[in-house]
């Protein structure tokens, strides 16, 4: 027997990602639902992890290059990955704004 929704609707449960969660308010498990993902899912899914793996890379880069040079890690990396992402953010949010 499956327990009641919060809505009362099994709609209200389904979750980003084709991941259905009929328990989140409990223990936080979820079903992913029978059937199978999409190709646009998967390409989807390609391109994100192909992004995030770039991003770990360029960092790693970064690293090494600056320890090939000074023989010191230095953890300045950070700061800068900040910025960016501070950067990319407001530029998002003003080309979104803009149409």
């Amino acid at each position: 027997m499956r327990p009641a929704l919060a809505h009362g609707r099994e709609e209200d449960a389904v979750l980003g990602g084709g991941l259905r969660a009929e328990h989140a308010g409990h223990d936080g498990d979820a079903l992913l639902p029978q059937g199978r993902y999409a190709a646009a899912q998967w390409f989807d899914l390609l391109v994100f992890g192909l992004t995030i793996g770039s991003v770990y890379a360029l960092i790693a880069l970064g690293y090494t290059m600056v320890y090939g040079v000074l023989r010191l890690i230095n953890f300045a990396h950070g700061d800068i990955m900040m910025t960016g992402a501070f950067s990319g953010f407001f530029v998002a949010s003003s080309l979104d704004e803009s149409g």
